[in-house]
């Protein structure tokens, strides 16, 4: 990791953007880059363990002597060593404290990419908008848009379909049911299919297993086959 890339994601961390489009800039990258996002989610462990530590002064030294590439080394593989084995320990507890559903879903679920937006020649732009507040991961606002969108529009299985896949994506798998089931109810809906598959993962998640198998009977996705032989066997 560079020095470059360090100090952004620490204004990343803490919101200290140098301008709008630096902001929007980092969201993005964060959103569809996994190298960069892993890089970012790493540092944020480590400002955590800084600042629970009372060793602010350390993460300000290091910045201001980057002459003494021993010390900056040394701290950095101790920041690291650190989080990592915090990072294996608790993944180790989350993993085997979750119901085989759980275990499932997080094995298969990867968030809906959403739809192409073309900002400022779209006669959409309030949905749109939406879109890239969902994109970025920002899935309370990309709700907050839709939602009003969807006020006057109640019966637009589009709006439900980004709806549902903002609670999954929030780990909402309640809510996430609740409008995927309104998309299914629309024979002629293009989203059929993927709500079918987005429904049946919601479903495990809540450890519903009867009802997980009969969405991903109504799904055309390339993985349903694979997943079903798992939940059948």
């Amino acid at each position: 990791m560079t020095q470059e890339e360090l100090e952004l994601m620490e204004r990343f961390w803490q919101g200290a953007f140098a301008d709008q489009e630096e902001e929007q800039r980092l969201r993005e990258k964060y959103a569809t880059d996994s190298v960069w996002r892993n890089k970012a989610d790493g540092v944020r462990l480590l400002m955590l363990g800084i600042q629970e530590a009372a060793l602010e002064d350390r993460m300000e030294d290091f910045h201001q002597q980057a002459t003494r590439p021993v010390k900056k080394i040394s701290w950095l593989r101790w920041g690291i060593a650190a989080c990592l084995a915090a990072a294996v320990s608790f993944g180790a507890l989350l993993f085997f404290s979750r119901s085989p559903g759980e275990k499932l879903f997080a094995a298969y679920y990867k968030p809906d990419p959403g739809l192409p937006t073309l900002m400022g020649v779209s006669d959409h732009y309030e949905f749109e908008k939406a879109m890239v507040s969902y994109k970025t991961g920002d899935y309370q606002k990309a709700l907050a848009g839709w939602r009003q969108l969807l006020s006057a529009q109640p019966g637009n299985d589009t709006l439900h379909f980004f709806i549902g896949s903002a609670h999954l994506a929030e780990g909402r798998a309640d809510s996430a049911v609740a409008s995927l089931n309104r998309v299914i109810a629309v024979p002629q809906s293009a989203f059929q299919s993927d709500a079918s598959w987005y429904l049946a993962l919601a479903w495990l998640k809540l450890n519903n297993r009867a009802e997980a198998i009969k969405a991903l009977k109504q799904s055309r996705h390339a993985y349903c086959e694979r997943l079903l032989q798992e939940l059948t066997r």
